[in-house]
């Protein structure tokens, strides 16, 4: 693993990124130095996937942020003495022994949309229908046909539905029979997109002290990971590195983006996988006010994930 700028700047010769502005900051934990690479603008993504192409030759995993993010989350000078814990490498080791799965299967005991927890859709059903925001006039305003609350009631009185995810699902799957491919459209992307690209900050390459896209989210200070679960969250990481492909190319402040390889081969696969991404980062879904239906259809088309946890 290279450990100076001369060590970068030699690996950087030759390639599209030589004689780039080159950095070094410090943990606040650990001992190893982390450089970063400034980026061109527009072209943040590609930049990326070139230093992650060189990652043999550097030893490090590289992500793209803000300068004024990096600048938060490390230290300009090295520590004056090697720290007494070493929060990353101790959350890293209980990473390993998470089930990942199980974690994204559930979300935890406090997830409203945890397979156990019962009977929270139910405060829909006693909303208006011309309420904008109530998922039965949204099929209808998108299909020109929808469920009965009668229909839901009865489902739910007779144990066929007994929690979000349940309620989610079956509207999920009456949708396709009724519609088809019209089904499967997802309606926005619009809030798979956190502006970080679009606003005029310097952005950066940070290049840390691992291989492993799923370590390298405990680098980040990425908001989402406050407050405990750290090593549930990398464990997800993990999880769909192997099902997915999926690799961590940017992190923020609240947000992060992900490069996938592989879609799910269908809408069944999809739900379930929009209940993990539920159960990873809420916020994603309850502030722009996207249902699990929709997000299920989205990624049946995406290659890039985005994921946004706020105070």
């Amino acid at each position: 693993m290279i450990q100076s700028i001369d060590e970068l700047a030699n690996v950087l010769r030759g390639t599209g990124l030589e004689g780039r502005a080159l950095g070094e900051v410090w943990q606040h934990c650990g001992t190893d130095p982390v450089f970063t690479v400034a980026l061109e603008a527009g072209r943040e993504y590609d930049e990326q996937a070139l230093l992650r192409s060189l990652m043999a030759q550097t030893g490090r995993y590289a992500l793209v942020s803000s300068k004024d993010h990096v600048d938060m989350t490390f230290c300009e000078s090295a520590p004056s003495a090697p720290p007494e814990w070493d929060w990353i490498e101790a959350t890293a080791a209980e990473t390993l022994l998470v089930d990942g799965s199980a974690y994204l299967a559930t979300g935890g005991s406090l997830s409203r949309f945890s397979e156990t927890r019962t009977d929270d859709f139910s405060g829909w059903l006693a909303i208006d229908l011309s309420h904008p925001s109530h998922p039965l006039s949204d099929i209808q305003r998108r299909f020109g046909e929808a469920p009965s609350v009668q229909q839901i009631c009865d489902l739910r009185d007779s144990g066929v539905l007994r929690s979000d995810a349940d309620f989610e699902r079956w509207l999920l799957r009456w949708e396709v029979e009724r519609f088809g491919d019209a089904a499967l459209l997802p309606p926005s992307f619009h809030y798979l997109d956190g502006h970080e690209f679009s606003e005029p900050h310097p952005r950066v390459a940070v290049l840390l002290p691992t291989q492993q896209s799923w370590k390298a989210l405990l680098y980040t200070a990425w908001y989402g990971l406050e407050g405990g679960g750290a090593a549930e969250l990398a464990a997800s990481l993990r999880v769909w590195a192997e099902n997915y492909g999926a690799e961590l190319v940017a992190a923020f402040g609240t947000t992060l983006y992900l490069q996938v390889a592989r879609r799910p081969s269908n809408i069944d696969e999809a739900f379930v996988l929009a209940l993990e991404h539920r159960h990873f980062a809420s916020d994603t879904f309850v502030l722009p006010g996207v249902s699990t239906r929709d997000h299920a259809r989205a990624l049946l088309t995406l290659d890039r994930w985005f994921f946004h946890s706020r105070p």
